[in-house]
């Protein structure tokens, strides 16, 4: 399954691009809060939403461009559980502030844009122990043997989980995303195989 990423400035537009991928056929969408630059209405964007839906707000080190409170953020990511939506997304190290209410799944994710750590194993450990039901990983690519290292690493997983390297050299593993058993991979609007932040073109 493919999730595609929406990043638009305006409510308006993310709920209508949203309504056109579900006519598509598109089975889940990531909505990024952190592309609204005005107060953000929850209702607005999920009350009626086509389909199902990942609630992201990114933090700007983690390639996201939130600019307000993180406790602002916080807010929104409790709030989105609370009303019920399918997935939130939890950087694991606020992990333990965002807890478990109802049936939304958590997905427990760390980004990082310069590299591929080479403790792995060891992070996607600590972050599966965070109440995680799908952990998500997404570092930069500098050679092909970190492409390796992550195929290995989601092959292995006995946790549901996502491993995509970023940049040109690490297209391998979005691609190879479900055939390793990745309950779902990333696509921008456009179509692209890539978790990056949406191009300047898409964004609102």
């Amino acid at each position: 399954m493919i999730c595609v990423t929406l990043g638009r400035g305006r409510h308006k537009r993310m709920i209508a691009e949203h309504n056109f991928l579900a006519e598509q056929g598109a089975e889940l969408v990531e909505l990024r809060l952190d592309y609204i630059g005005r107060a953000i209405s929850l209702s607005r964007l999920i009350e009626n939403r086509p389909c199902p839906v990942v609630l992201t707000a990114r933090r700007r080190d983690d390639g996201g461009r939130w600019m307000k409170t993180e406790q602002e953020r916080l807010m929104l990511l409790r709030s989105a559980i609370a009303a019920g939506v399918e997935y939130v997304d939890i950087e694991a190290d606020i992990a333990s502030q965002i807890p478990r209410y109802g049936n939304t799944k958590r997905i427990i994710s760390f980004h990082d844009m310069s590299e591929t750590p080479d403790n792995l194993e060891e992070l996607h450990a600590a972050m599966a122990d965070e109440d995680a039901d799908i952990v998500k990983i997404a570092t930069m690519a500098n050679s092909f043997s970190d492409n390796l290292r992550m195929i290995k690493l989601v092959r292995n997983a006995k946790v549901p989980t996502i491993g995509i390297c970023m940049g040109e050299i690490g297209v391998i593993t979005r691609l190879l995303a479900n055939r390793l058993g990745s309950p779902f991979t990333y696509a921008t609007f456009s179509g692209c195989l890539l978790y990056t932040s949406p191009s300047p073109r898409d964004r609102g």
